[in-house]
Formats: C-alpha cells, structure tokens, sequence
C-alpha cells in the first residue's frame, strides 16, 4: 500500500510508468505554460507603467489647465544649423513640452514669436518659434523648416546690422514678411541738438535716445550727469525701438559773463567695455538776460513808472517773470493734474508776456521723468526753463484801452491795445475761445467784429477772480476752428485767427514726411512716402490749393517752425505705421489739438472708402509735430509697413494716387 502510494505521488515514478523508452530524456510537458504565465506577468508589469504615465500626464493637464502647448522660455539649441540664404542661419531647437494625447494638430501657421512683423532689438539673433501643420511645407527665405510629430517648430536666425527681411512661406497662405532691425549702437540721438542762448543759472533738460543697456552720461563744463532711463510717453510712439530714452538736467553755471561761451553738451554711452560719445548744441550765454529774444520795440518788460500820486487801481506784486520761449510760445500745463504732458485745450503764452509767480519750482515725476514747472498767476503752468525770472515787482493795473478787429487778407486780426504785457490765458471750450485777463483795473472795451469765417459774436464775461476780465468769442460754425498765433507788437497784444477754409482754393498745405530709410523687397519707405506725396501735391494743387513738401530730415521742432514761417495753414505728415501698433494693416492718424480731429476723422474715412487699407480710426497722441496751435495738424499713417499687401498697394503706381486722391478728399472734407 506504500509502494502504491508512492507510486501516485511521485512524478517521476508516473513517467517511468509510461515511458515506452526508458533512459531518453523527455521535454517536461509544463513548460508551455511557465512561458505564458511569464510573458502575462511581464504584459502586467507594462500596462501598469502605462497607467500611471497616462494617470500623471492627465493629472497634470488637469493642474495646468491644459497650458502645455506654449512657449515659456526659448529652448535650448540643438541640432546643425541650416543655410537660410541672404547671410541668415537657422538651428533646430529641442526641448519642447509635449501636447495632450487628446490634443489636435494645428491646422494652421501660428507664429508665437516675433510678437510682431516688425521688430527692433540690440541681439545678433531672432528666435523664430510657433506650430504649423506637420504635413504641410513650412519654409523660411527659401529653406525648409522641421516640425516635430506635434506640429511644433523653432529657428534662431542670425542677424546682420541693420534690417533683415525673413520671407515665410507656409501652404497655399499669402507669404508672411518678418523684418527685424538690429541696432547695436550705443547712442542713436541727443537733444538739443541745436545751439542755445541761455541766461546764466538756466537749466537745460537734456534728452537721449541709447542703448537700453548702456549707462549714461551728460557734461557741460565742469559738470557732469548720470542720465535716467525713462519709459516711453503713451501715445507717443515714433516707431518701435530696442533703445530707451535718457533724461536729465544741466545748468548753465550761473556765475558766467553775458557773451561767454560754455561749450557743447558732451554724451557718452558705455556698456560691455564699448563706449560711444556724441555731442549736442553749444551752449553760450546770452548778452543780455530775457532780451537775448528778438526785442519789442518798447525799451522794457515791464511797464514804464507811474506817477504815485495818481488814483490808480491797486497795484500788483509778487515775483514777477517773463515768458521766454521759441516764436510758438511757452506751452501750458494743466493745474489740476500733474502730468508732464501738456494741455491740448490751454495755448501758449507769448514770448514777452509778464506775469507773477503763484507757485514753484514745481517738481513733476512723471512718465518716467522729472522736469520743472511754475504756476503763475495767470492760471497756467509753465515749465521753468521758458521763463526769466525779474524779480520782485509792483505793478500798476493794466488798463486795456481798447480791443479792435480787422481782416488782414483773410486772417482775423485781433490787437488788445493795453498798458502793459499782462498775465492772460487763451482757452479751449466746445462752442468758442475764452480769453482770460489778469491784473487788470475792470475796462471792459466795446468788441465789434468784422464779418468773418471764424467768430459770430465777442462778449464779456464776470471773471473769475479779482482783477480778472473774461472775454468770450464764440464760433461761426463748430467745429471750424483753424488756430492762433499771439505776439506783442510794442505792449500790444496781437492775436491772429486763421481762417475758414471752405475750399481747397487758396488753402497752404505743408507736407511732411517721416521715414526712417527701411529697404523691403528693393523699395525704402522714404520712396514710398515721397511718391504718395508727390501724387498729393499734384491732387490739392489742381484743386486751387498751395504745397510745400517738407525736409524730411529735419527734427521735429524745426518741422514745425518751416511751416510756419511758410505761413502753412494745414500741417499733415505721412508715414508709415509699423506692426508694433495696434493692427497689422490699415490707415490710421494721430492728433494732438481738439480742431485737429475731425481733419484726421476724415482722412482716415476717406482713405478706407477710397482704397482697400483699411481704417484704424484716429486717436489723441502727443507727437511733437503735432502738438502745434497755429493750425490744424495731423500725422497719417498711409498703411502698415510691415504688411506685404500695404506694401505692394502703396509702392504701385495706382496705389500712389488713389491714395493721394483720398487725402485731398480728406481735407477737403474736414476743411
């Protein structure tokens, strides 16, 4: 029974039993099933890795929002470069975070960065990134371009000095231009650049255009700054730059004879061991103080002395000042908000007028820097430097004798005939002008006005303080406003009102171009520009009206003055917009003065209904070619520079005078 039971539980017993060949050995018959039990352990092992990639990768979209598809950083570069052509290279990037499993491909180029068609930087490379269809020929100036299996792509290009022009060629889409300026110069402008006549003490704010990365450096004589990097003005964008803007103050060294010379601003940039120097104007003392301007005929400032036994009104006192500005005045400040931008509804005060200090030095900081102003007691603020301080004063009231008005040829001539160069402010309202007069003893002088294109009616108004009159002239038409221009002949004060144009017949447009030189596809800016200009003038003359096309490489002030002394009586700059702006094509147009509105309104309407640009409206800005009253004054950006189809439309010849038929429209319409 032993032998049996052993004979049952032993295997080896059980093949014995069978073996129809004792002694060969025989494969053991469970060794199939070993394997299977093996390779499903294995396939266990792998399909629980597979699970927790997938569960991690899920959890993590979930905590990321599905954010997985951008472009935080630039990656690190690997692979070979590949020859791009016209002296640019390009290198595949690695390093790209993987898309969701349940992501699509794009379908479509999206190009992440450059942010913009247009860009200026300081670097020697532009990093090209973004996704585009795996399955679909991506090529940059005539080269391939990889994607990986998710559509991601990503180039450095090297850059030359100055522009370089990348042409992207993607399906059946229209080529995309890509311009990228690279400027490695340490100092690119200094103002002033001109030369000054300065009392001594006077300060002069002095203005760099450099490298973002530089430190620098202003010196007068013995004197020497570190100028401070500021932001750029809202709305005062000239073109999109990779330098900053410098400021600071120097002075004139106020223990100086009248008639020496001090010498020129010196600059000087350093940064990674490179330093740039440049020089700004020369700066000399003036002969004679607040007379070094152009003299009045009268002998002095201020009003001749009085006999004290006279029944006079009271007499006025307090540190007293001069205006002491270019020919277009001293720019008014707003008083109730500090802001380093100037007032588009308060004129300047003429260069000559007297007026009293309320308050000052004023120190503003704004928009990144600091300048000095004064508050008179005309209700204006001026900056310090377009004053000359006289002193203490006491002066009698100022006695406006009479107030007449005449044309003279079509301007309306307003002379204030009064005893002295006292306090005043010329103000903006919706339906007229205010004149506000200061220091005075209550004559209230009878107006009557010509039959004229600017005014319907002159009246007196209660004043708003003491010794204050208010003379109030409301508009024929609204909206039909043309500027001012005031200047003293003798003691008199002499304002002069444009006139109304109904027509272009008779109408002095002065074009100004500004163009930076940009070459694309074989053509600058600075042709396009003059072409359409060229065009604009043959279109307004044939209308009756006279043109003067500008020196475009004049700085803005001197612009400003040229037309001016040309008697313009319609200031409009062309250019071109670039990319950095808030479209990528399009008209758009900027103005500075209320009456300059509807005349960039109008251009803009005139351009989009007459051409295929279309109209990006027009805004408020602080353009220093703009920002002038003795006109209406406009900078119109024909189109994008950075577009391909702006580009092609403005360099055609058509293109040219549709264009210049819809801006003689457009002024027309806003005439």
């Amino acid at each position: 029974m032993k032998n049996r039971e052993q004979s049952q539980n032993s295997p080896t017993d059980r093949r014995a039993a069978i073996d129809p060949m004792p002694g060969r050995e025989q494969p053991p018959a469970h060794r199939p099933q070993k394997l299977l039990r093996l390779l499903a352990g294995c396939l266990g092992c792998l399909l629980l890795v597979a699970g927790a990639i997938l569960l991690g990768r899920y959890l993590g979209q979930r905590q990321h929002g599905h954010q997985v598809t951008g472009f935080p950083q630039a990656p690190a570069i690997s692979g070979e470069p590949l020859d791009v052509g016209d002296g640019v290279t390009a290198a595949l990037l690695g390093g790209y975070r993987q898309l969701g499993l349940d992501d699509p491909l794009p379908a479509g180029l999206d190009i992440k960065n450059p942010a913009q068609p247009y860009t200026v930087t300081e670097a020697d490379t532009i990093h090209f990134y973004g996704t585009a269809s795996p399955k679909v020929t991506l090529k940059i100036n005539g080269v391939k371009v990889l994607c990986n299996a998710r559509g991601q792509f990503s180039v450095t290009g090297r850059l030359s000095p100055g522009p370089n022009a990348f042409h992207i060629v993607y399906k059946d889409e229209p080529e995309r231009l890509y311009v990228v300026v690279c400027d490695q110069r340490l100092l690119r402008g200094v103002s002033p650049a001109q030369d000054l006549q300065l009392s001594a003490g006077s300060g002069i704010l002095v203005e760099v255009q450099a490298s973002a990365k530089a430190a620098v450096t202003a010196r007068l004589l013995g004197e020497e700054i570190t100028l401070s990097q500021v932001q750029q003005p809202a709305g005062d964008e000239e073109r999109p730059a990779a330098g900053s803007t410098f400021v600071g103050m120097l002075f004139v060294p106020d223990d100086l004879q009248p008639g020496s010379e001090v010498g020129r601003i010196q600059i000087r940039a350093t940064a990674g061991g490179r330093t740039e120097e440049m020089q700004g104007g020369l700066v000399t003392v003036a002969e004679n103080g607040p007379q070094a301007l152009p003299a009045p005929p009268a002998d002095s400032y201020l009003p001749p002395a009085v006999d004290p036994g006279q029944d006079l009104y009271p007499d006025y006192s307090g540190s007293a000042v001069a205006i002491q500005a270019g020919p277009g005045g001293a720019a008014g400040y707003a008083v109730g908000q500090m802001t380093n931008l100037p007032s588009p509804t308060i004129f300047p005060l003429a260069t000559g007028t007297i007026d009293f200090i309320e308050a000052g030095p004023l120190v503003c900081s704004d928009l990144g820097y600091t300048d000095q102003y004064y508050l008179l007691r005309s209700g204006t603020r001026v900056l310090a430097r377009e004053v000359a301080l006289l002193g203490e004063e006491q002066i009698p009231a100022n006695h406006i004798e009479e107030i007449t008005a005449q044309l003279d040829g079509k301007d309306l001539q307003l002379r204030i005939k009064q005893s002295w160069r006292a306090p005043y402010r010329i103000e903006w309202s919706e339906g007229g002008l205010l004149l506000h007069f200061y220091c005075q003893d209550g004559a209230r002088p009878l107006v009557e006005l010509p039959v004229n294109s600017v005014f319907a009616s002159a009246s007196w108004l209660t004043g708003e303080e003491q010794g204050s009159q208010t003379l109030a002239l409301t508009f024929g038409s609204t909206g039909q406003f043309r500027g001012v221009s005031s200047s003293y002949d003798g003691q008199d004060l002499v304002l002069r009102f444009a006139p109304v144009v109904r027509s272009l017949a008779g109408a002095r447009v002065y074009l100004d171009l500004s163009y930076s030189g940009l070459s694309l596809g074989g053509v600058t800016d600075a042709e396009v520009l003059r072409g359409i200009a060229a065009e604009t003038k043959a279109q307004l003359e044939t209308r009756g009206a006279q043109v003067c096309i500008g020196d475009g490489s004049l700085p803005p002030d001197q612009r400003v003055q040229a037309c001016r002394d040309w008697g313009g009586t319609l200031f409009l700059q062309l250019r071109l917009a670039s990319a950095g702006q808030s479209a990528a094509s399009g008209c758009t147009a900027s103005y500075f003065t209320p009456y300059s509105a509807r005349l960039a309104g109008n251009l803009t309407a005139a351009l989009s209904s007459a051409t295929p640009l279309r109209d990006l409206g027009a805004a408020q800005g602080y353009l220093s070619v703009t920002r002038q009253f003795t006109c209406p004054a406009v900078a119109l950006s024909c189109g994008h520079l950075s577009d391909p189809d702006d580009l092609d439309y403005l360099s055609s010849t058509p293109g040219k005078k549709q264009v210049a038929a819809a801006i003689a429209d457009g002024i027309y319409a806003g005439s």
